[in-house]
């Protein structure tokens, strides 16, 4: 038993040290650092690796000795054996050094579970590592939002470069809605909105809209404080980060009323031309998938830049309907989820909420899909709560 300990502390530790170290790293060279040659040639793929022969190995010796217990978690193992075999058939050969973000964000899943299964404790480790890791790095946000603002290719006044390193803070979301202390959570929650103004994103606009109604609501329901009050102070403070960062949030604004004008940034040109391509495709590559992010190899595509933009598509396009359809029965699962969480684990609503909705948003508009940086970060809570409401729903069949 104390052996068992050990053995689930080492590996908990281990992955949150790498994933910390993998994600810290990258964003600490995402401002234009010398190292970055070095970094994409070396260190980034040694971390890489190193979370995933982490994960693996815990996730190779917890197989054995307890099986599979969650139809969710078969759903992942089917995922990362259908990537096998589309690997293995068509993986493009220039991209072979990216073998590993293939398999990343669906081991990390799986860790998640395994470790929330077999040490119930590392829930709130891993609650406590990420919130962590949030206060580590928003420093560098700040440092990197300010510096991408002094690289602006445009000379209009006032405008600033959106900084994409927001969503290492923004899937943290989930994890700081499970805190207890909701006063800090609070707080987090609007430092967190504060940010999401600086980087001008769009999409992460999107999401703190659709999480703040419902945030609100349960905010306001569960609090013992006066009502009106509450409502006061959430007005001031949203007044408060509206006056702070006016410049950003006019920009915001600018952009969102600007959807139209620029097509999304340019992604509905990008949409429709992969649609052209799926259409185009063999029958066999509308089955089976052209392979890794070929995507961006298309004939219209302006290179690795070039995703579809929209993980639907990008899916379809290098995994074909086979992978479509288990991508599509991931969200199925999901909102299943959401909906035994809502009747059965209500404190874990916002929480789980937020992560939908983080992923539902960016999965239409960016990609999570072939990107395992940030995408990590959520993909190891889905893992963890899945062990809990396996915990949750062996209870019921217990009382039933």
């Amino acid at each position: 038993m104390r052996l068992e300990s050990y053995i689930n502390r080492f590996f908990l530790l281990g992955y949150a040290g790498l994933v910390f170290a993998y994600s810290t790293y990258l964003m600490l060279n995402s401002a234009g650092s010398s190292l970055n040659d070095f970094s994409a040639g070396y260190v980034t793929p040694s971390l890489k690796l190193g979370i995933l022969i982490c994960s693996a190995l815990y996730i190779f010796d917890s197989f054995l000795r307890y099986g599979i217990q969650s139809k969710f978690i078969v759903l992942i193992f089917l995922w990362v054996g259908w990537l096998s075999i589309n690997v293995y058939f068509f993986f493009p050969d220039g991209n072979k050094g990216r073998i590993i973000d293939v398999f990343l964000w669906s081991f990390c899943f799986i860790f998640g579970y395994y470790i929330s299964l077999r040490y119930p404790a590392s829930q709130v480790a891993l609650k406590s590592f990420f919130v962590f890791f949030l206060i580590t790095i928003t420093p560098i946000f700040i440092h990197n939002s300010t510096y991408q603002s002094m690289l602006s290719h445009s000379k209009i006044e006032n405008y600033s470069v959106s900084v994409n390193n927001i969503y290492f803070l923004l899937l943290t979301l989930p994890w700081i809605f499970l805190l207890r202390n909701k006063k800090v959570e609070l707080l987090l929650f609007f430092v967190l909105g504060g940010f999401i103004l600086v980087s001008s994103k769009r999409s992460a606009a999107i999401v703190l809209l659709l999480v703040s109604i419902p945030y609100v609501f349960f905010w306001m329901k569960n609090s013992k404080n006066n009502k009106t009050l509450n409502i006061l102070l959430l007005m001031c403070g949203f007044l408060i980060f509206a006056a702070i960062f006016s410049g950003r949030f006019d920009y915001v604004s600018y952009r969102m009323r600007s959807v139209k004008e620029d097509e999304g940034s340019g992604r509905v040109i990008i949409w429709d031309d992969v649609i052209k391509e799926i259409k185009k495709s063999p029958f066999e590559k509308l089955i089976l998938g052209h392979g890794y992010y070929t995507v961006s190899k298309r004939p219209n595509s302006k290179g690795d830049a070039n995703s579809a933009h929209n993980d639907f598509l990008e899916v379809m396009y290098d995994y074909g309907i086979i992978g479509l359809i288990l991508y599509i029965s991931i969200y199925i699962f999901l909102f299943k989820r959401l909906w035994f969480i809502w009747k059965y684990l209500r404190p874990y609503f916002m929480s789980y909420y937020s992560g939908i909705v983080i992923m539902l948003v960016m999965a239409m508009v960016s990609h999570l899909i072939i990107y395992p940086t940030y995408f990590i970060i959520l993909t190891t809570y889905w893992g963890a709560m899945e062990a809990v409401i396996y915990y949750q729903n062996s209870r019921i069949k217990m009382l039933s």
